[in-house]
């Protein structure tokens, strides 16, 4: 029994402990959006409170003040004791949009100031400055302050992002606010439509809109009164029907503005019965003390008017004539002054009478005022307007040439590379080309050393032909004559010998034959040693100088034109001669067709005294970025060779001027 009791005890210590520590209540947790709710409830910084009375609707606002005006008290002695200035912005914009959601506008208006005074010409919390600028904006037309409603709603226009839909409906919400104030209806309702389609719809979810849905209800049944169009009539109410039907279950915060707005519709219509039950039914205690708007006052007030017009009713005009209404609330004053007038005037009260006349007019003077200043305001918007469209059309107009200058820019640039890609293809075609003709003078090249070198070798075959046919003839007639002269002088030596008669005689004859027999055996070996002529040249530079002009000649991209005298070459030159002067001449034509882009080459080979020179020239661009190599190298070597000299000079072309001796 004691453990059960001590177990219950430490139970209710527990649960007693958690309520001190809590620092929001579960009613009010649990009524927050899930966005808004700390982590934890029981250690909610202070941060996070004043992330909550910023973000608070007015529905919670009303029914959870004291707890949200706690965290609100909290939130402003920390903007008051910190320095850090950042902080101070946003604990001023959170206590200044707590008290915009409580209708306490004046004490709005002050927070929104500190925050506009803490942000001053801060450029990293810009978003912030946006959004005190277009606030103040909307509380200034609250307080019919137009002109300073305009300079705020300038400098949120300045800086503000105009892609921003919070931004844009923060604007529109305010424009809305000073067409209202100025009694431009239609205007104020354009606008009120415009900030509800640009708010997000997390706030559309939260009840956000209702409020200015309610102030299009509003307008549109003004604007039935001072126009009876049936269309205003059927606007108002059917903004009123929907309302009702989507808060349902938030009645006690919004149906006391849809009756009074009913009620409205049936006063402007003459229906005076139904309008003061709408107006009663607004008036109920389920409705007074929760309503959003303060239209408890307005009720009464249209109530008692109403009762006038049907009843005469003294208590009527004791009640209408006793509600404190705003000084600067013309339109409700000028309804007031003119049923109480009329009242008067049934009863004979002159006296009142012109007392209320007299008010009557005085505030009608002051709407024709507001009207006036509204005409004004229109007449300066329109002017606005049509000069920023001005702006706009000079600005479009003006993106405009820049586009057609930039498109203009990109054609040139486009047709400057499909230029350069042309020159490039024709660069290519050419290069192609040269390359195909000095693949084609090589070709010729080649073909007429191929030609030179079948006619030399016909040659050599020829000549060793002949050498074979002589050889064979002296074969013969060393056999025809010498051999059968020593056979016969053998075959005498023999005889002689048989018939010798001495000894020494026999040995001489025989030492004969033996003589005899050697010379046979030495003249055949020597028919087999005949001496085989080389004389004929391996090149000859005669053949070669006199093909190159008929070979590179008519429809060849290299002309070459050749100066010599054909039989000093061939009588003075010998075979080293012929060879190393075909190849170097050779070598000369082969690096003008590689590298000269020449179009012509002339080769002159010329006997001064014992010498030889050759001159070869060509029209080409000569050693300009030509380092010399293996070619030009080879060129001295085999001019060195003969006992000359060679030189390379670039001139208009390239000229190559040689010498060597001659025998």
């Amino acid at each position: 029994m004691k453990q059960k009791f001590l177990f219950i005890l430490f139970v209710l210590l527990v649960y007693f402990t958690a309520g001190i520590n809590a620092q929001i209540s579960d009613s009010l947790y649990n009524s927050l959006p899930a966005y808004a709710k700390p982590v934890n409830k029981n250690t909610v910084t202070l941060q996070q409170k004043a992330s909550i009375i910023e973000g608070v609707t007015s529905e919670l606002n009303l029914r959870f003040s004291k707890e949200l005006n706690g965290f609100r008290s909290e939130v402003e002695k920390e903007m008051l004791a910190t320095h850090d200035k950042y902080t101070r912005i946003e604990y001023a914009y959170s206590i200044a949009r707590f008290y915009l959601m409580s209708n306490d506008y004046k004490r709005s208006f002050e927070f929104f100031k500190k925050a506009n005074a803490y942000a001053h010409n801060d450029t990293v919390n810009k978003k912030r400055i946006v959004q005190t600028y277009s606030i103040l904006a909307s509380l200034y037309a609250f307080y019919n302050n137009r002109d300073s409603a305009m300079t705020y709603l300038a400098k949120a226009l300045d800086i503000g992002d105009q892609k921003d839909s919070a931004f844009l409906c923060d604007i529109y919400g305010t424009y809305a606010s000073i067409y209202g104030g100025l009694n431009l209806y239609s205007q104020a309702i354009y606008y009120d439509k415009k900030f509800v389609e640009t708010m997000p719809e997390v706030n559309k979810r939260q009840g956000d809109d209702i409020a200015t849905l309610v102030d299009i209800a509003s307008y549109y049944a003004v604007l039935f009164r001072d126009t009876a169009n049936k269309g205003y009539d059927d606007s108002s109410k059917t903004i009123v029907v929907k309302l009702v039907q989507r808060t349902k279950g938030a009645a006690a915060y919004w149906y006391n503005s849809c009756y009074f707005i009913l009620g409205l519709l049936d006063e402007f219509k003459g229906f005076y019965k139904d309008a003061i039950a709408y107006y009663d039914s607004s008036l109920l205690p389920a409705y007074t003390n929760k309503g959003v708007y303060p239209l408890t006052t307005f009720a009464m007030a249209h109530r008692a008017i109403c009762r006038l017009k049907l009843y005469n009713n003294s208590d009527a005009a004791t009640v209408l004539d006793t509600i404190s209404i705003g000084a600067t609330d013309f339109v409700m004053q000028q309804m007031r002054s003119q049923a109480l007038y009329q009242f008067a005037n049934k009863k004979g009260d002159w006296k009142k009478a012109l007392k209320y006349y007299e008010d009557y007019v005085r505030y009608k003077d002051s709407i024709n005022v507001i009207a006036g200043r509204a005409k004004v305001f229109e007449a300066n918007q329109k002017y606005s307007v049509k000069q920023k469209e001005a702006d706009i059309a000079e600005l479009q107009n003006k993106n405009l040439q820049e586009k057609n200058a930039k498109r203009g820019w990109l054609i040139i640039a486009l047709l400057a590379v499909v230029i350069l890609f042309i020159l490039y293809l024709h660069y290519r075609q050419r290069l192609a080309k040269r390359e195909g003709a000095v693949q084609e003078l090589n070709n010729k090249l080649q073909h007429i050393e191929a030609e030179m070198t079948l006619k030399q070798m016909q040659q050599i075959a020829a000549s060793e032909q002949a050498l074979i046919d002589q050889r064979v003839n002296i074969s013969r007639d060393m056999h025809d004559e010498i051999s059968g002269s020593v056979a016969l002088l053998k075959l005498l030596i023999s005889d002689m010998l048989a018939n010798a008669k001495t000894t020494e005689a026999k040995s001489m004859l025989a030492n004969l034959g033996g003589e005899v027999s050697d010379v046979y055996v030495q003249v055949r070996e020597f028919m087999h040693r005949l001496y085989k002529n080389n004389a004929v040249p391996e090149f000859n530079v005669a053949d070669f100088l006199q093909t190159l002009p008929l070979t590179f000649g008519a429809g060849s991209s290299l002309r070459i034109r050749t100066e010599f005298d054909r039989e000093k070459t061939v009588h003075y030159f010998t075979p080293k001669q012929h060879t190393e002067t075909y190849l170097f001449i050779k070598e000369a034509v082969s690096n003008c067709i590689k590298h000269s882009t020449a179009s012509s080459l002339f080769i002159k080979l010329d006997f001064r005294e014992d010498n030889v020179y050759i001159d070869i020239s060509d029209n080409g661009k000569g050693m300009v970025n030509i380092t010399p190599g293996i070619g030009m190298q080879s060129m001295r070597e085999r001019i060195k060779a003969l006992g000359g000299e060679v030189k390379f000079v670039t001139a208009a072309g390239l000229q190559i001027t040689s010498t060597f001796p001659v025998n």
